[in-house]
């Protein structure tokens, strides 16, 4: 008999368990060990938020896709209509619905999206294209040029103001199995520049991301930007709450913020310990554990899967020996410390390869007894 008591657990089997291929498809654990107390090194202001206005935006426009053979909107008067006023447009009044034939034309719905970062005037973007009446397909069309139409549109000296890029440009499938929706490869151009307004009466907003929006980590970048950027102890940044810090750019940095802003995000920040939880996707079949979860001394079993927790690790002895029991996992927790811990038996799970839904109703009982110290989330 193998003498496996210098191991922190154990998760012992009499034979291999045949495992599903599906099961190592979905299975995916992912284990976030515990932060420490005092920080982690390398995280940085950028590293955990984004600044507010720093976000894509998305152009859009309708507009007419010809040369299709055959595959367009046919009678439709909609399409139609638009045919005819496209071709006004282009000094045709003659145009009549009596005479168009919409066969080789689709009218489409046009999306571009301007990067988070904004774009200049003469930039390419590419442009997606989805057909709106009865088009077939848009296989071999043509996008007739177009203005793309966006957010927060401010006139201009001549101009309406209105339009961001103009589109234009051969429709390409990407999926010959939904032949009504394409692609236009770099198909707009912007014509005017699309800046992010990142400063607003004269403060930027940092915005925390999901996972780390708490009123301890907005705290204490807060402080970390008071304690570096204000001199002679003024109070630049203050947490409005745990997903945002607000924070005034100093007078002299005004006319030219982007220095202030990248020693901002380049500040080093000493994280918080992350809050106890088990996040689970049954869909991707995901197990996320974060922080010091911990297991009080338990003894469970599901469908013929036997869960012990004990405290110490007792030694195999000769009237004593260690027994290998078939679906047994044996969980021992460390002497100065209650229970096991959430990757002890995340661990034991993967060494008997329990299936995920197993794996769920285990933590989730675990939970409802109260033996589980941690928040359970479900996606």
């Amino acid at each position: 008999m193998n003498n496996m008591s210098q191991q922190p657990y154990r998760a012992l089997q009499t034979k291999a368990l045949p495992v599903a291929a599906w099961f190592l498809a979905a299975l995916a654990v992912v284990l976030a060990a515990p932060l420490a107390a005092v920080g982690v090194t390398g995280t940085t202001v950028r590293d955990i938020t984004h600044l507010q206005g720093e976000r894509e935006n998305e152009l859009m426009a309708v507009s007419l896709v010809v040369g299709l053979k055959g595959t367009g909107d046919g009678k439709i008067a909609e399409t139609m209509r638009s045919q005819v006023q496209m071709l006004h447009r282009f000094g045709l009044s003659g145009a009549n619905l009596s005479g168009i034939n919409a066969d080789n034309v689709a009218l489409v719905h046009l999306t571009a999206t301007i990067p988070a970062h904004g774009a200049r005037d003469g930039d390419r973007l590419y442009v997606r294209v989805a057909a709106i009446n009865g088009a077939k397909s848009l296989a071999g069309g043509r996008l007739i040029q177009c203005p793309l139409l966006g957010p927060q549109a401010r006139p201009r000296p001549g101009r309406d103001g209105l339009d961001y890029a103009l589109a234009s440009g051969e429709v390409v499938l990407e999926d010959p199995t939904n032949p009504t929706t394409g692609l236009i490869k770099l198909g707009a151009t912007m014509e005017t520049d699309f800046r992010p307004q990142y400063v607003r009466d004269g403060n930027i907003t940092l915005v925390l991301d999901g996972d780390h929006a708490t009123f301890a980590i907005a705290t204490t970048i807060a402080k970390i930007v008071n304690e570096a950027e204000g001199h002679f102890g003024r109070t630049l940044a203050r947490a409005n709450g745990p997903a945002e810090i607000v924070v005034t750019v100093p007078t002299a940095e005004l006319a030219r913020p982007a220095d202030f802003i990248a020693r901002l995000q380049d500040l080093p920040v000493l994280m918080p310990s992350l809050a106890s939880r088990i996040v689970i996707n049954r869909r991707t079949g995901t197990i996320a554990i974060t922080g010091n979860v911990r297991i009080d001394p338990v003894v469970f079993s599901q469908r013929g899967l036997t869960i012990t927790t004990v405290r110490p690790n007792p030694k195999p002895t000769v009237r004593n020996p260690e027994v290998k029991t078939d679906r047994f996992a044996l969980l021992a927790a460390e002497p100065d410390k209650p229970g096991a811990t959430a990757r002890e038996l995340i661990d034991a799970f993967n060494q008997l390869q329990v299936p995920v839904e197993d794996q769920i109703a285990v933590i989730w009982t675990l939970k409802r007894t109260g033996r589980l110290h941690a928040e359970v989330i479900e996606q």
